[in-house]
C-alpha cells in the first residue's frame, strides 16, 4: 500500500524573515557584515541564513535594494543650481545614514531619482512612467550629457571624500576636553568640537560650502564651460 503523506521536509524552517537579515546587515554596516555575524546577531545558525540567501552577494544585493528604498528621491527644481543643491543634500544624508556604502557601491549616487512632479511629465525619461534621474533632469534644464554627468559625479565625489574623512574621525568622539591627548578640532567659528553630533554637523557644513563653491564657478562659466555640444 502506498502512503499519501506529504514528503517530509529536511531541516527546520528559519524563524526569521529576509527583511530581518537585511536590517541586521545594515546595522552592522554594508561594508562590514559577514554571513556568520548576521546569523549570530539573529540568534540563528549560518545554514538557516543560507536558506534565505545562498551567499553574501545575495544579501548584499538585498541590502542595496533596501538602501535605495529607504533613500528619499531628490526634490525637483526649476533651475540646475537648485536641483544640484537638493542632490548634494540627498547624497550626504544617504552616506551618513549608511556608512561604508561608497566602498561597496561607488556609483549608487547616480541611481538617485527625482521626486515625481507632474509639471515635468513631458520628460523623455518619464514617457514610460519611469522616474527621472538627476542627470536626465539636468539635461532638461540645458546641460549637455557630459556636463550633467560631470556635475553629478563631482558632487558625489565631494560627498564621498568628506564623509569618508568624517567616518575616520568619528570613533575618536566624544572626547574629554580636559584630556591632553584628545583630538583637537574646531568648527568654522573656532569652537572646539567635542561630540560626534557636532563633528557630523561641522563636516556637513564643510561639504555644503565645497558644493556651493563648485556651483558658484559653474554659474560664472555657464553656458560656456567644457562639454557643451
Amino acid at each position: 500500500m502506498t502512503s499519501s503523506a506529504a514528503p517530509r521536509r529536511i531541516g527546520r524552517p528559519p524563524a526569521f524573515q529576509a527583511d530581518d537579515a537585511v536590517t541586521v546587515a545594515l546595522g552592522i554596516g554594508i561594508a562590514d557584515f559577514s554571513m556568520t555575524r548576521v546569523a549570530r546577531s539573529l540568534g540563528v545558525t549560518a545554514p538557516a541564513l543560507y536558506r534565505l540567501f545562498p551567499d553574501r552577494e545575495a544579501l548584499h544585493r538585498a541590502c542595496l535594494d533596501e538602501i535605495r528604498r529607504r533613500t528619499p528621491p531628490v526634490r525637483d527644481a526649476d533651475t540646475s543650481r537648485d536641483l544640484l543643491d537638493h542632490f548634494a543634500a540627498a547624497v550626504w544624508e544617504m552616506l551618513i545614514r549608511f556608512p561604508g556604502l561608497p566602498a561597496v557601491e561607488p556609483g549608487i549616487a547616480g541611481d538617485l531619482r527625482i521626486a515625481d512632479n507632474a509639471d515635468h511629465a513631458d520628460n523623455a525619461d518619464q514617457a514610460d512612467n519611469a522616474p527621472a534621474t538627476v542627470t536626465s533632469r539636468l539635461r532638461d534644464l540645458g546641460f549637455s550629457p557630459d556636463q550633467a554627468s560631470f556635475a553629478v559625479q563631482y558632487i558625489a565625489d565631494l560627498a564621498v571624500g568628506t564623509a569618508a574623512h568624517l567616518q575616520n574621525l568619528l570613533p575618536q568622539f566624544p572626547v574629554d576636553p580636559t584630556d591632553p591627548d584628545a583630538p583637537t578640532l574646531h568648527d568654522e567659528h573656532g569652537h572646539r568640537i567635542t561630540g560626534a553630533d557636532e563633528l557630523t554637523a561641522s563636516f556637513r557644513r564643510q561639504f555644503i560650502s565645497y558644493t556651493e563653491f563648485f556651483l558658484d564657478h559653474l554659474d560664472r562659466v555657464a553656458p560656456d564651460w567644457p562639454g557643451v555640444r
